[in-house]
């Protein structure tokens, strides 16, 4: 699945995501448990189609970060429709006769994630700043469950030209820890790089070669955003803190 998500629709996670937004509420309902708590509402906090911040969780499985592309994966006979029914949503009829209620934690406390790794901290969690140092982060606390999760961020950038860490630059300005003026300079250093432990992990995880995994990562620029030299290096047409800029306008393509 990683590997077919990578390949399709340029989502490593997909499947993971899905079974987010899933399974702990077809579990909960299987087990006549009665209240879900999530974290965080993803759309009002990082935007989404559903942006009115809410108490309830009913209609997370909705939020659009799981697209529903499920015929995709049975065309070539390699996953069945079964494989599939644990990450399948519930309808909101199911959901309705479960009497389970689904709530967000973020609605009751302001929800800041470095103030959350603050806390968590006084209570034994370990972050990687002491045994991995990512590539392209601004710290090193935040998804730090999956090595190769972050690969899925990383692919924002070829496609719209953000990722991870002008995702947490954003964040620290909108919790007052940073200026945008003292982000600027970070966000053009890491947000470009991948790192490389998690290219390490993602192809031995899926078996694939460093060339089909570059080959694949290829369909994903936005040439609009970015050009190809002679080489096959991606460069960008913008400057963070700026926008276009239109560096180069030839390509090989």
């Amino acid at each position: 699945m990683a590997r077919k998500a990578f390949e399709e629709i340029g989502s490593p996670t997909w499947y993971i995501d899905a079974l987010i937004y899933a399974f702990p509420y077809r579990m909960a309902a299987q087990l006549g448990l009665k209240l879900l708590v999530y974290g965080e509402n993803v759309n009002y906090t990082y935007g989404g189609k559903y942006n009115i911040e809410t108490p309830s969780a009913k209609f997370q499985p909705l939020n659009d970060v799981v697209k529903p592309v499920w015929d995709k994966w049975l065309e070539d006979g390699q996953i069945t429709a079964a494989e599939l029914d644990s990450a399948k949503q519930m309808t909101m009829e199911e959901y309705d006769r479960s009497g389970l209620e689904a709530v967000y934690l973020s609605y009751f406390v302001p929800w800041d994630s470095h103030h959350n790794f603050e806390v968590a901290k006084r209570w034994g969690f370990h972050h990687m700043e002491h045994e991995y140092v990512r590539e392209g982060t601004l710290e090193n606390y935040n998804q730090i469950d999956s090595l190769s999760y972050l690969l899925n961020q990383y692919l924002k950038y070829p496609k719209f030209a953000h990722a991870s860490a002008t995702e947490m630059a954003s964040r620290w300005i909108r919790a007052g820890l940073a200026t945008r003026e003292e982000m600027i300079p970070l966000v053009k250093k890491y947000d470009k790089r991948l790192d490389q432990g998690i290219v390490d992990a993602f192809i031995e995880y899926t078996r694939m070669t460093p060339r089909e995994f570059w080959k694949i990562m290829d369909k994903w620029y936005n040439r609009e955003l970015f050009y190809q030299d002679r080489d096959g290096v991606w460069h960008e047409r913008f400057e963070v803190g700026v926008g276009i800029t239109n560096k180069k306008q030839n390509s090989l393509f």
